[in-house]
């Protein structure tokens, strides 16, 4: 069937319309009286929801009169051919085997008798399919044959006569430009009635359009099918929705004020309402596919333009789902409390604002993927497990946030159990400073913080419009710095979510059955000497952990244990390299890469360059010197050749290898400066490297 049969002409008629006009047309045949009368289907009186003034569905008495097969043979001889077609009139829906029968013949008889052509007539199965697509097709073929018989003369052409029949914004249109006739608050809830309507009317052209463009993309293999499914998602089955949709405010419009039930109208509509949320979330993809392939689309821009016309018409479901809400906020408003709907009309504003959530989170969720898969690819020296590990990406955002003293711009990725803190490297910055792009190219991962180390979220605002959100972990904290309140509330309120929601999967999983697969418990730590555990693995999420831990750490990758406290993830480890395991009697043992010296097992000297004010020393340490010890030797060394008299504790940082001061507070700290130190550049002597540490 052709583009144009499909899509509608923009002269303001409507499906709902157009099915009541052809209605009215062929109760006009006298062969089809009968049928008609049998089909038409009425609306149950009492409680049930019937939005049609008349209590009649046109569309579905067209649909199931059609469907008859006899009704259209009978339609078939009205039009006076050589050959008549036999007419069962004792057919019914329940014996479909008959009624197809009759179609087949129908069609068979249009193409030899009448000489119509394939793109003019439809199928069986569509006929019997329920989808408003396939019967856009079916009442084509059917005007057809009226158009047939008003040029044998055996119809009068009355379409000039119908169309002016039919206001186009409802029946009561007249009245609600009447000062006289109602009060000021019975027009304003006229108009906003019309705006419904007419916006409806005039998104389902648009849906309409687009639809139409999507078929002669295919029709001219202008681009691959794979990419019309990915440019377009459900766009049909959102189509043949919000025409059932528009036909229930188009009905509700005709009805006198107190008789309109758009509350039930949405209720009755709210599961429907998925439709929405494939073709949402799809969107952002689309817009990309739309300007990678604006190129080859530019064959049909006199169509729809492919750089802004399109895109244009991919967001217009995305905008109507948030103009429900808004529009029956409006009507309530104008709407008395006694009326007999008004509660109805409530609900119904409750139902819609269900959809709007849901299908952002559809969205939120889709685009949350595409930026996870997004992540995999840019960033740089990730050592850690597959981020899918961490779980579902919650939200992503670039802004100032302080870890281990030290105050950033960064990019923030929320995840289930982590929070990862990644700076753009030099490089990517300057390529889009250049290209004037606020995505990175490039990240370097600075820390990992897990969620199950929050103590405490903390947020701040102040009169001044400044706002901090304080992230109180086990022993550290981090500190966001939103640019505005929006962004400060949804930072809060999403980390407060998804700590919970750790907390209670935690809660379940300890008072639920262990599943044996989860974890392996070793009673001795000596059987994991040698054990190798590459990151890239199966194995990525399976914790080695002593039976006397806590079983939160069943599901925490050994290294993140060991660092995420500091919030640095190994850093220095190289990805290309296997870790291994290596036994220090009591507590976690520490994973490293084997490229690194094993400055736990032997006992060798590290030379430390003490950089104090504008003075440095040289310290010789031991490798596996404890924070503490460090301390107290710097503290020495400083007063012993300097003079100075230490007053409070000393605050000792190193750089990483994006020359970030990066604060050491614990044992841990010591060992990632000195393998920073290693990785860094390499080393003429192995028993002997100098680190720089900045002491104040």
């Amino acid at each position: 069937m052709s583009t144009a049969a499909l899509t509608k002409p923009d002269d303001g008629s409507t499906f709902y319309g157009d099915c009541q006009r052809l209605l009215r047309r062929l109760r006009k045949v006298p062969s089809l009286t009968t049928f008609l009368d049998s089909q038409q289907e009425m609306c149950t009186t009492g409680s049930s929801y019937c939005p049609f003034p008349s209590g009649t569905n046109p569309v579905t008495t067209l649909w199931n009169t059609f469907r008859l097969g006899s009704s259209l043979c009978a339609l078939f001889n009205a039009t006076e051919p050589e050959t008549l077609l036999e007419v069962d009139e004792e057919a019914t829906l329940e014996n479909l085997k008959a009624c197809k029968h009759g179609v087949y013949h129908f069609l068979l008889a249009c193409k030899n008798q009448l000489g119509m052509t394939d793109e003019n007539m439809f199928t069986i199965t569509e006929l019997y399919q329920d989808d408003t697509n396939k019967f856009l097709k079916v009442s084509h073929t059917v005007e057809l044959l009226l158009q047939r018989m008003v040029e044998k003369g055996l119809l009068e052409d009355d379409t000039a006569e119908e169309e002016g029949e039919m206001p186009p914004t409802g029946a009561n249109e007249s009245q609600s430009t009447d000062p006289l006739s109602s009060t000021a608050q019975e027009r304003l809830r006229k108009q906003t009635v019309k705006e419904l309507l007419i916006t409806e009317r005039k998104y389902v052209k648009d849906l309409e359009k687009l639809q139409g463009y999507m078929h002669e993309l295919q029709a001219q293999k202008v681009v691959s099918n794979d990419i019309l499914r990915n440019l377009f998602a459900n766009l049909n089955g959102l189509v043949d929705f919000q025409r059932r949709f528009l036909i229930g405010v188009e009905a509700n419009a005709e009805l006198p004020p107190t008789e309109q039930r758009f509350g039930a109208l949405f209720i009755q509509m709210e599961n429907s309402f998925t439709a929405y949320e494939p073709f949402c979330a799809n969107y952002t993809h689309a817009s990309e596919i739309a300007l990678a392939e604006a190129p080859n689309l530019m064959r049909l821009a006199h169509i729809v333009e492919p750089t802004y016309g399109l895109p244009s018409l991919l967001i217009k479901p995305v905008q109507r789902v948030c103009k429900y809400p808004l529009l029956l906020s409006q009507l309530a408003k104008l709407m008395s409390p006694d009326e007999p709907y008004y509660q109805e009309l409530l609900d119904g504003l409750v139902a819609i604002k269900r959809v709007a959530d849901r299908v952002n989170e559809t969205q939120r969720k889709e685009e949350n993927f595409i930026e996870l898969k997004k992540l995999e690819k840019i960033i740089e020296n990730w050592n850690g497990p597959s981020l899918s590990y961490f779980g579902e990406l919650h939200m992503f955002d670039k802004l100032s946030a302080t870890v281990n003293d030290v105050e950033r711009e960064c990019w923030l990725y929320l995840f289930d159990k982590a929070l990862l803190v990644c700076k753009e490297t030099a490089a990517s910055r300057k390529a889009n400073k250049n290209g004037n792009s606020k995505k990175p190219l490039a990240l370097h991962n600075k820390a990992t913080l897990l969620i199950r180390e929050i103590r405490a979220v903390v947020p701040t605002a102040r009169n001044a419009g400044t706002y901090s959100v304080k992230i109180d972990w086990l022993n550290s904290e981090t500190i966001l710095s939103p640019v505005n309140e929006e962004q400060f509330k949804l930072w809060t309120s999403t980390i407060e979510k998804v700590r919970d929601a750790y907390k209670a999967s935690r809660l379940s999983k300890q008072t639920g059955p262990r599943h044996p697969g989860l974890t392996r418990a070793h009673s001795n730590l000596s059987e994991l000497e040698g054990h190798e555990a590459n990151w890239n693995s199966d194995d990525d999420a399976v914790s080695f952990i002593d039976q006397q831990d806590d079983h939160d750490d069943d599901e925490v990758p050994l290294s993140l244990r060991r660092s995420s406290s500091k919030g640095i993830l190994n850093r220095s480890r190289s990805q290309s390299n296997p870790a291994h395991v290596h036994s220090m009697g009591a507590g976690y043992p520490p994973i490293r890469s084997a490229s690194s010296p094993n400055i736990h097992n032997h006992s060798t000297n590290v030379k430390v360059r003490i950089n104090y004010h504008e003075d440095s020393f040289m310290l010789v340490v031991p490798s596996d010197v404890a924070f503490e010890e460090l301390l107290k030797k710097v503290e020495k060394k400083i007063h012993l050749c300097s003079g100075t008299r230490i007053e409070g504790r000393l605050r000792i940082k190193y750089k990483d290898e994006e020359n970030d001061l990066i604060l050491i507070n614990t044992d841990e700290d010591v060992q990632m400066a000195f393998e920073n130190r290693n990785n860094m550049e390499a080393r003429q002597n192995e028993l002997a490297m100098v680190v720089d540490i900045y002491v104040s």
